[in-house]
């Protein structure tokens, strides 16, 4: 098999990447554009030792959930996996991607929920960073990558962000044009503006906008200010310093150019203001409905302590801070932490507290002062969770711990730790599709202990001796 070639290729599976699989001469053959039971001719784009990457040429046999996409440039870009796919046939796949994940990971059987589709399949992405570059004629560009590339897919519009984002990145791309501003160069590490930001609440219709660039001071600073304000809905004005060497997309330090620090937006009737360094779930349309998820199975009351670990600006754990005895957040990010506090004043939430740290080390400490957690929620990033939080769970021992996860097969990971090293046990799993026409999927599973009266294991002090620990839990 050589690239260029042309396969008459039978479609038997897909990846978790949203590629179609086949198989040929011995190699497995990943396809850009095919669906599962399809017959396709596809281009040989590279060749391996055991696999290949193709693309659809010709589609012979089309499935029954083969759909037109959407957007004209969807085969040349890399932001959508599924715009060929009816929205039904995407959560089946996203549901069968948990499932699969579970069982050949986690090493668990157990039956995954119909995934929850999201009321707004398209335009809801509230927060988008998009490269900047130039095309062969020397004129700037703005747009997702290509697949498995950073070569940069200029586009008028995107399916999937929000419709308002388009109208800020033309204002920066003319105020760059304008002054002659270079895009950045990640090979020379030359250039000045690396990426475009845009986030907006939903709820309030605010607008943070602005770039991220490789430099401390920008050029024509209080034009690009001016410019974005007469945007309606732009409350904020931002420039983000990135000066590192990588392809990390913000930097530690922003600048405000104009107008607030942070924008505000409203989940289940909690206020909440997003700083621009703020993790917050990029849509918006789907997200009270990931929290009310995680809320009814772990069917919290007025008795439970809860922990909010990866708290981050307290999202999950404010929402439910009005039906608890108590909520303890806990974030390693200290402006995120800061923005909680700020959230739990703007609430008038009272029986909140918030700490900055390792949450495997604040955890002890926080149980040295007394604070014993009934339920647990984790919300961790794409790695998943550190093992020795894991081991401090298992300890502490709540009676309830739920689990929110960006990526099946971290989750799957952590879930057969927990199994093999406690006497949790899985209760629910629902996959929710927070990132329609993407491949990618987000599950909340809800685990409760068998013997929920049991001892806590180890102490705080004796965790690294081992030593046993006859203290219950908060029972």
């Amino acid at each position: 098999m050589k690239k260029n070639e042309i396969y008459c290729l039978s479609v038997t599976g897909t990846t978790s990447e949203g590629l179609g699989v086949a198989k040929q001469d011995g190699l497995v053959i990943f396809i850009q554009g095919a669906i599962a039971g399809e017959m396709a001719e596809a281009k040989i784009l590279k060749v391996k030792k055991n696999i290949a990457y193709a693309k659809v040429e010709k589609i012979l046999t089309p499935s029954a959930s083969r759909i037109r996409p959407s957007c004209p440039v969807f085969h040349q870009c890399g932001g959508c996996s599924y715009l060929h796919v009816s929205y039904e046939k995407q959560l089946e796949i996203k549901r069968q991607k948990v499932t699969d994940c579970l069982k050949r990971i986690g090493k668990i059987e157990f039956p995954v929920s119909g995934t929850l589709p999201s009321p707004q399949p398209f335009h809801y992405r509230n927060k988008v960073f998009i490269p900047v570059g130039k095309d062969t004629n020397g004129h700037i560009i703005a747009g997702f990558y290509a697949p498995r590339s950073h070569r940069i897919q200029s586009a008028d519009a995107c399916m999937i962000q929000d419709r308002k984002a388009q109208e800020v990145i033309n204002c920066i791309k003319q105020w760059m044009e304008d002054f002659k501003l270079p895009p950045y160069d990640e090979k020379t590490h030359t250039g000045l503006i690396r990426h475009i930001y845009f986030r907006v609440g939903l709820s309030t219709g605010q607008v943070m906008a602005g770039v991220s660039a490789n430099s401390k001071v920008l050029p024509h600073a209080d034009i690009l200010a001016e410019r974005l304000l007469c945007i309606d809905g732009v409350a904020s004005v931002i420039h983000n310093v990135n000066q590192f060497k990588t392809n990390v997309i913000l930097g530690e330090k922003t600048n405000i150019l104009a107008g607030l620090p942070y924008i505000e937006d409203k989940i289940l009737d909690t206020r909440f203001r997003i700083g621009p360094l703020s993790f917050c779930q990029v849509n918006p349309y789907q997200t009270p409905r990931l929290y009310q998820a995680a809320l009814d199975a772990m069917d919290l009351n007025i008795d439970d302590v809860l922990f909010d670990i990866y708290c981050g600006i307290g999202t999950i754990g404010l929402c439910a801070a009005k039906r608890i005895k108590k909520l303890i957040g806990i974030e390693i990010v200290p402006e995120a932490i800061e923005y909680a506090k700020q959230n739990a004043l703007l609430n008038d939430i009272q029986n909140a507290c918030f700490f900055a740290g390792k949450a495997e080390e604040k955890i002890f400490e926080l149980i040295d002062q007394g604070e014993i957690p009934t339920a647990v929620v984790l919300d961790p990033p794409r790695a998943g969770c550190d093992r020795k939080l894991l081991e401090a769970i298992i300890r502490l021992a709540p009676k309830k711990l739920c689990y929110i996860s960006c990526d099946p097969a971290t989750l799957a990971r952590d879930l057969n730790y927990l199994a093999e090293h406690s006497d949790y046990q899985i209760q629910s799993v629902v996959p929710v599709d927070m990132f329609p026409q993407t491949s990618h999927v987000e599950t909340v599973v809800l685990m409760s202990r068998c013997k929920p009266d049991a001892p806590i294991k180890i102490t705080p002090k004796e965790a690294e001796q081992g030593e046993p620990y006859t203290k219950r839990g908060a029972c």
